[in-house]
Order: structure tokens, then sequence, then C-alpha cells
């Protein structure tokens, strides 16, 4: 029933206040402590008693011993429930109470002390808070004291499901212990100002009460009760009739142990929590509990807080960190979380059991019943995301109103529907939602949280998490989808060093090694070998990883590897972005690079440049010990875990046309002539195609494209009867010999700077190979120039998916890939610039060109 006020008493009341000095206190000051005002109802005792229906109120406040504090003056607010109220409460509960000599004595302290407040409020009072500079202080109070403490009830507690959540547990296996309330549970109240301070609206209300509805502007509730009369003033305080019996609420924890449809998420944590010794604590109940009335006798046993490992509480109970174990981002079992704020509380979204079946036998739940079963088995670090992502640390800035736009506390979309509430619950603490869905974290809803779970990839999962290379990052996107291959630690035991397998390959004198990547104490580690040119082990050289400059090394060739492991799926009209095992022939891998790729859906094979410039057997998909798939889809693309590293190519642009004959007349011109180039060594204007890019502080590994920059690119290497036509269909084209033998200075730059840029013609950003999906025209830059100063394009098309077609867009001029000889097509190559200017001494490397050559049968001109 709507609230009535006793206006002109109201009125009387707050003109006596307005001349208080504590006007703009949260709380009324009575000022009738000490003598009786004039035209004011009798005492809160008294005016019970004249109503003739609080009769199990006045029975509960004579046997608490509070008929004289309520008879007398004082300063109390009471929040009782008439007869009814209690009649039906007799009728149904979960105390076995039915009747008022049924109650005993820890109910009755319960009922008592929740139903009153040590200080006077008006109902509008309920929800102001002290006022500031910034804000006056009234609507944003949503909690308040009552006479309730944790002392009311110590019980005794027996869960033997707790007992197996942990270690901490145990040992109170089949005896059980006293465990405390951790604070004092406060009242939970909505209140007209607060709602309309606060935003929320009757339809939120609707959701957090199980269809309740609240009358903007005059209905009040408390612990999800509602007022029926409000602000009854009487000479030693105020009553606010209560539609039910106020019992103090329980906590967020408690509410999900007790709820019969969520034991699977209960269970779990219990492994996030412990049972902490306070002597304060202690100290304090036996003081109340002193043996002096049956009721008030409690064994010698310690008694215990319960106690969530939780970013503000990283230790256990013996003072261990618990960083590495897990951690949750509150305590739900705390009263007084936030810190005892009375503005806001918490928020728990908490799965049926299920949906917590459903999410663990569905595709999204695939991969952690391959490794694991059953939750039971999910590791803590594990767990502890999943947990903690169906936490929101403030009520009020996640109403249900808001539900379409929230995000979780890394600021992911959680896409939280009404529809999902099954049924709600009012904490002390927090509002708990019971949900037919699972709000997994971005974890595991990303490509990696295969590899986070899987006790086969934890080099990867470590080097995916690292918060240096930041990969965790890029592969949240939702927005995105992508291929994600994950090699096994144990082919992560097989790593090929790029820059010593880059220098042998580019004919500078190195040893090769092989790099075995592995975890000591969650730390990545790798030993370095001495290798054969097969890849074969030889005697371990050092280990890297314990000193932490070494790191810097270990996340270098791991970032490196990692760019070489993932690949979009979804980038619009580009033939090398897909589902990999959907008949793909070639994919652009992160770093630039391609993979090569046989097969269809579990048959699939996998190669880099590298494996196939070594002669490496490609990878395959791993197959579990259960005999099922490593093969995991997730809501932004696909996991692979893979058998072999995917390497890039370690020759360089330079060593690939040097090695192939049928190259050979294009790479002369390339190489240029050595005297040609001395001649012009001062002159800026003659950039030679190939140069080893000394500095003080890197080169390149051997001669790199010294027109290249940390990207892609392709190389068009015309046949030797291509050149020969071009030279002589042009007669400004001159072979190095010719520029040679020019002796005129001008003249001799002029056709230096001619074959440059016609060279430089074959040399196209992005890289396209022949791949097996045709596609129309696209358009891109090489390295030559116009007159004007702008980079001269060509235009590439595909017909059959089969064939490559460029064609020069200034001249017209036309050229296909020459298909007849596999080896001369879609070759990869890989230029890299190291960290020393003595390459033999670099230890890192700083950039790369990823790069694929086609021969092709005619010579791209300019004008």
């Amino acid at each position: 029933m709507p609230i009535k006020f006793n206006q002109k008493i109201v009125r009387v009341l707050l003109c006596l206040v307005l001349c208080s000095p504590f006007f703009f206190s949260c709380k009324d000051d009575y000022i009738y402590d000490d003598r009786e005002p004039d035209n004011l109802n009798a005492s809160i005792y008294d005016y019970l008693k004249s109503e003739g229906d609080f009769t199990y109120f006045l029975r509960l406040i004579d046997d608490m011993g509070y008929t004289e504090t309520l008879s007398r003056t004082g300063s109390k607010t009471l929040l009782p429930a008439r007869d009814e109220a209690f009649e039906r409460f007799f009728k149904n509960n979960s105390y076995g109470v039915a009747g008022y000599d049924d109650l005993t004595p820890v109910l009755k302290r319960m009922i008592m002390n929740s139903s009153m407040i040590n200080m006077a409020y008006l109902s509008y009072m309920l929800s102001n808070v002290g006022s500031t500079s910034s804000s006056s202080g009234e609507g944003l109070a949503m909690r308040i004291n009552s006479s309730n403490t944790f002392i009311d009830n110590v019980p005794f507690y027996d869960n033997e499901d707790l007992f197996n959540g942990n270690i901490y547990w145990k040992r109170f296996a089949g005896k059980g212990l006293y465990l405390s309330d951790n604070g004092t549970a406060p009242l939970v109240h909505f209140t007209p100002s607060f709602m309309s301070t606060l935003g929320v609206t009757s339809d939120d209300f609707s959701v957090f009460s199980n269809g309740k509805t609240f009358t903007l502007g005059s209905d009040i509730y408390i612990n999800d009760t509602k007022v029926v009369q409000a602000d009854i003033i009487c000479k030693n305080g105020y009553i606010h009739i209560m539609e039910g019996l106020l019992l103090p609420l329980d906590n967020m924890d408690k509410i999900i142990e007790n709820d019969s449809q969520t034991r699977i998420f209960s269970s779990l944590m219990s492994r996030f929590c412990a049972p902490y010794y306070d002597p304060d604590i202690e100290a304090r109940i036996r003081s109340y509990y002193d043996g002096t009335t049956p009721d008030k006798t409690i064994p010698a046993d310690s008694i215990f807080i319960k106690k969530y490992f939780t970013e503000s509480n990283a230790i256990d109970p013996y003072e261990k960190s618990m960083e590495n174990y897990g951690l949750l981002y509150f305590d739900p079992a705390d009263n007084s979380y936030p810190s005892s704020a009375k503005t806001d509380i918490g928020v728990m979204f908490v799965p049926t059991d299920e949906a917590m079946d459903n999410y663990m036998n569905g595709t999204q739940g695939a991969y952690l019943k391959d490794v694991y079963g059953s939750w039971e088995n999910v590791p803590t670090d594990l767990l502890a995301l999943f947990i903690k992502n169906h936490q929101k640390r403030s009520f009020t800035a996640s109403l249900p109103h808001t539900w379409e736009t929230m995000t979780d506390e890394s600021s992911f979309d959680m896409n939280v529907s009404r529809n999902d509430v099954v049924r709600s619950y009012w904490g002390c603490n927090g509002i708990v939602y019971v949900t037919n869905k699972v709000y997994p974290p971005i974890d595991y809803q990303s490509v990696y949280g295969s590899a986070m779970a899987s006790s086969l990839t934890q080099v990867m999962k470590v080097a995916i998490k690292d918060t240096e290379m930041k990969f965790f990052y890029f592969l949240r996107s939702m927005e995105n989808r992508y291929n994600l291959l994950v090699p096994t630690d144990a082919a992560m035991k097989n790593y090929r060093d790029p820059i010593s397998w880059g220098l042998a390959a580019n004919g500078e004198a190195s040893d090769r090694q092989i790099w075995d990547f592995y975890l000591e104490n969650n730390q990545l580690r790798a030993d370095i070998y001495a290798s054969d040119a097969l890849g074969n082990k030889g005697a371990k050289i050092k280990t890297i990883g314990k000193e932490t400059d070494e790191m810097y090394m270990i996340r270098n060739r791991l970032s490196d590897l990692l760019d070489m492991h993932i690949i979009v799926a979804d980038k619009e009209n580009d033939v090398l972005s897909g589902d990999i095992d959907e008949g793909m022939k070639y994919a652009m891998t992160k770093g630039g690079s391609v993979v090569k790729i046989d097969g269809t859906n579990d048959a699939i094979q996998l190669a880099g440049g590298g494996n196939m410039e070594s002669g490496q057997e490609p990878a395959t998909i791993v197959h579990l010990d259960n005999g099922s798939l490593a093969r995991y889809e997730s809501d932004n693309g696909r996991t692979f875990f893979i058998d072999h590293i995917m390497q890039d190519p370690f020759k360089s642009v330079y060593t690939v046309l040097k090695e192939h004959d049928e190259y050979k007349a294009f790479f002369e011109l390339c190489e240029g002539n050595s005297t040609v180039f001395s001649y012009f060594k001062d002159d800026e204007d003659i950039v030679p195609v190939f140069d080893r890019s000394v500095t003080q502080s890197s080169a390149g590994l051997g001669y790199v494209v010294k027109s290249f920059n940390n990207f892609r690119y392709t190389v068009f290497v015309p046949t030797a009867e291509a050149l020969r036509k071009a030279f002589d269909e042009d007669p400004d084209l001159c072979t190095w010999e010719e520029i040679n033998a020019e002796t005129d200075p001008a003249k001799k730059k002029t056709k230096c700077l001619y074959l440059l840029n016609f060279l430089k013609y074959h040399f196209m950003d992005n890289l396209v190979p022949v791949s097996g999906k045709p596609f129309g025209n696209l358009t891109y830059e090489t390295a030559s120039r116009t007159p004007s100063g702008k980079f001269n394009k060509v235009t590439l098309y595909s017909n059959t998916g089969n064939d490559l077609n460029i064609e020069c867009t200034d001249t017209g001029v036309k050229a296909s890939v020459v298909t007849a000889d596999r080896s001369l097509y879609n070759v990869l190559a890989r230029d890299y610039i190291v960290d020393n200017s003595d390459i033999k001494s670099a230890t890192n490397i700083l950039s790369s060109s990823r790069v694929v050559i086609h021969q092709i049968d005619h010579a791209l001109k300019a004008q």
C-alpha cells in the first residue's frame, strides 16, 4: 500500500530539525533524548501496544530486553512487522518455525536487531550521506547498519562440500568448525530519492526483486521487504512498518552456497576461500558468549571467519602469497563489501548447474572437456579468470537497463540479457542473479583459451599472456576472426634460431643453433644447443632467461614466432585470409609471411618458408590421448595445436636470386657493378638494389634489398629472354658494362638511374602468391618512381587462382607468372635487420621483410 505521511507532524518536526546545527547530517539527531515534546505520539513501545496488532513483535521486544529502551526517550528507528506478517512467516520459512514459541534465541536476536536502527531516521534520510563540497549527499545511500552484529549468530559449520574445496578446509572435514560472519550485515534499502538520484528504474527493480513492482516517488523497500507505513513519529524515535519480518540478509557467498541450482559454481568458489583466525573477533565473541545464560554459551573451539583470495587479500591464512594461485575481484563473504560503503554493493551473475554443464559439454568449452574432463579438474589460475568474470564490483554501475552495453571488469562485452535471469537475490553486500547462461572471460572466449587450458601448450600460454609482448590484447578482439596455430611444448623444443640459421643460409660463417623453450617456475627459459644443417641437436651451449637482460632475447624470438602463427581469417577481399582448414592453399600471417597449406579439415598440413627451405616435414594437427583432434572453435576463430613450429625463411632475397640459375640474369643486374657504385659512392641519388645496411648499431643479415622497410613484398623476376627483349626494345636501357664504359658523368648518372628504376619496377609492395583463389584487379606500388617522383604502380589479377597476371598501370605492359616450374614461383625469402653492426655478434631481430618471388614472362616497364 502507498506510504502515508502525517504531514502536519512532519512539518513541525522538520522545523525543529531546521533549527538544529545538525541539519546536514545523514541522520536525525533526535533532540528529545532528555525531555518529552508535546503533540507527539507515545513512545515506540506504547505506540505498538496501542495499535493492537503487534503482539508478536512486543513479545520479541520484551524477550530481548528492549522494553525499557523503547518505552523511554531515546533515539531509535524501528522496522516492525504486524501480527499477520508473523503468521505468514510461521506458515512458510526455512527455519522450521511454526509458531512464536519455536523461535530460538538466535532467531529472536536476528529479527529484533535487524528491525532496529540505533538512531532516528525519517524515511527520506535513509538514503542520505554526509554532504561534501561537491555533493549534498542526498539520495546516494543504499545501505545502513541496523542493531544486528556478527555476534548475533555464530553457527557451527559442517559443510563437507566446502571441506573438500581446498587444503585449508580439509583439516576440518568430519569435525566442523565455528564460522563467524566476516563483518556485520547491513540493511539494503531502495528509496525514492536513491532511485531518482542513481537512475534506477522500476524495470530495473523488477529484475533484481523477481518481478516486484516499485512505484517511483513513493515506495520504499528494505531488505527486499516493502515499507507499508513510513514516518510514524514517536517521542523516542520513528517507526516504519514493514510488510514482512526483517532478518539479516545473507551475503552473496551464502546465497550461492544455499541455492540448489548453483552447486557447481559454489563448489568452484570454495577453492578460493579459507578459514582465517582473527583473535580480535574471537575476543569480542567470547565476551558476549560468556556462559551467563544457556543461549550465551559457546564451546571453547577456535572461531574463524571465511575469507576469499582476492586482489585486496592475496595471502592465505599462513601469509603465503596466492598471486599465482588465482584471485577474485572481491570477497563475496565480506558483509561490508565494498569497504563498508553505504553507497554501493557488488553483483554476481551465477550460472545454474545446467548452464555450467552445457558450457563444459558444448563447443565453447570443448577444450576444457578435452583437457580436464570436468569443472572440478580445472586448475585454479584458469578457474579464477572464469569465476571473477561473473563478478561486477558495482551494482550502481551495472543496472539491468545498462546490460545491453555492459562490459566486464576488463571492458569486454558481457552480453547479459534479462531473459538470462532465472531468479534474483538481495544480499547484504550485493545482488545475486542466478542465470541460465555462462559469461566466460575473454580469455575463455578467444582463440588462445584452449592454449591456456592445455598441459600440452604451456610455453605458448605464457608467451601469449606475457604482459610485455601483449599478444593476448590482439587475440582478444571479438571484431576479428583468427586462426591460431599453437605449437605444443614438445614442438617448442626445436626452434631454429633465425639469426644463426640465417647467417649460415646466407653464406656467412656461423654455427646453427636450436633453441629449446620451456617453463621454470612459470618463467620462460631457453636452452640453446648447437645444431647441424639437418636440425640435429649437438652440445648444449647455454641457458638464457634466468637473467633479466636475457628475457629480451626470449621475447624477441617468441614475438617473431607468434607473428608467424597468427592468421587473420576475416580480411575482406583478401584471398590469403580465411579459415585455413577449408581449402586454402596459402594464408597470410600476422607478421606478413605466408603459410603453405595442403589438405582440408582435419587432414591439413602446414609449412612456413623456413620449413620448406630446410626440408622439414610439414606440421599437422595433434591428436590427444583420448583420440580427439586438438582443433577448437572459439568466439573469434579456430585454434589448432600443431606438432612443428612454423618457421619463416632463413634465406634473403639476395641469396635466393643468386642460387637459382633461372634468376641469374635478373640477379646480376640487381647486384650491379662495384666500379659504378664506387664512382657514385657520394651521390645520394644512386641507391643500389642490394646493400648490407650497416649502421653503428645494426646491419642486414647479409645483403638485403635497400628499398624494403619492415613490410611484405613481391619480387618479379623476368626470364633471361624477357630481359634481352626489354634491352633490345629500349635504347635507353643500358647494361652495367655500358654504364661503366660511359665517360660523360651526366650521361653515366642518367643511364645508371634509368637502369635502377627499371629494376626497382619489379619490387612491389605487398606479398601476393599464386594462391589457388581467383581475384579481381588489385593495385600496388612498386619501388620504381615516375619522373614526378611518385611510385609506379602495377595491377594484379588472377583468372583461375592458379595464375597471376601483372599490368603496368602507366604503360599497359603486361606479364604473367611462369607456372611451368613449381620451383620458380611462390618462392619465399626474408631479409633480416639485426641489432649489431657485427652480424655475428647480433642477439636480436630488429626488423625484417617477408618476400615472395615469382618468375615472369615479360619485363615490367615504366614510361
